[in-house]
């Protein structure tokens, strides 16, 4: 299941990562970092979106399994377009980091509703009720997220200049909590099983999603944050995952056809 184009795919994008820190030493420039992380950004989701689609159909017509694929690739697709518009303003004004809000944001605040929806799909297609434990860690994630995210983002929230703005602090206050309380609560569910390794690769994928916008988070708050640092690696890495994931369940069903 685990086969070789699995492994020369996420060698690919492993190598790619590591690229990033390789370009300051190369003096190419203050803005080619920046450039070469917004590229691979969307490059990986948009490959990792298609694979998406790839899935859809190897399930037959009625299996809620394609409509579970379908959400998560429109999700990363959204965020892929997010990163285009984002990525552009760079590209355009001469590596000047993009405002906020942007119409990038729209898409990088849709990949969390459609994936979060996929995830309670998924959920009751498991037809199992989510153990209590699993319950409660979740419940505690989303609370412990929750405050983090309004630890960080009040002061941005109180200091909102129009409507707009306060509009997308919120939603980024909110929706990445939900988002990894949702991954963590469809985690429990899994076992050690073959039919659970490409979930939980998906679920790895959601979790470092969710770890790199908490550093960007941190690194937004604390002013330090630049495009084509370290912290823009989780994304690629993230969308490598999720695309492992749809690998191996598209493996794992073409051998049984």
């Amino acid at each position: 299941m685990f086969s070789l184009s699995i492994g020369f795919y996420l060698l690919i994008w492993l190598t790619a990562s590591s690229i990033l820190f390789i370009i300051p030493e190369l003096n190419l420039g203050n803005n080619a970092a920046s450039y070469y992380s917004n590229i691979i950004q969307i490059i990986s989701s948009f490959t990792t979106a298609i694979l998406c689609w790839r899935t859809i159909f190897i399930f037959k017509r009625k299996d809620p399994m394609r409509s579970i694929w379908l959400l998560i690739g429109i999700g990363v697709f959204s965020w892929c377009i997010g990163e285009v518009f984002y990525a552009g303003y760079i590209f355009i004004n001469d590596g000047a980091e993009t405002p906020f809000p942007w119409y990038s944001d729209i898409g990088f605040l849709m990949i969390q509703p459609f994936i979060v929806l996929a995830l309670f799909k998924f959920i009751k297609t498991m037809s199992i009720f989510p153990p209590i434990w699993g319950i409660i860690l979740a419940l505690m994630v989303l609370m412990g997220a929750l405050f983090i995210t309004f630890e960080l983002e009040y002061a941005s929230l109180l200091q909102s200049n129009n409507d707009a703005e306060r509009l997308a602090v919120m939603a980024y206050m909110l929706f990445d909590p939900i988002l990894i309380a949702t991954t963590v609560l469809t985690a429990s569910l899994l076992g050690g099983g073959r039919l659970a390794y490409p979930w939980w690769f998906c679920s790895a994928g959601l979790s470092l999603y969710y770890a790199s916008n908490l550093f960007q988070l941190f690194g937004v708050a604390e002013g330090t944050y630049v495009s084509g640092t370290w912290t823009d690696l989780g994304w690629p890495l993230s969308f490598a995952l999720i695309g492992v994931a749809t690998m191996l369940v598209y493996n794992m069903l073409h051998s049984t056809h």
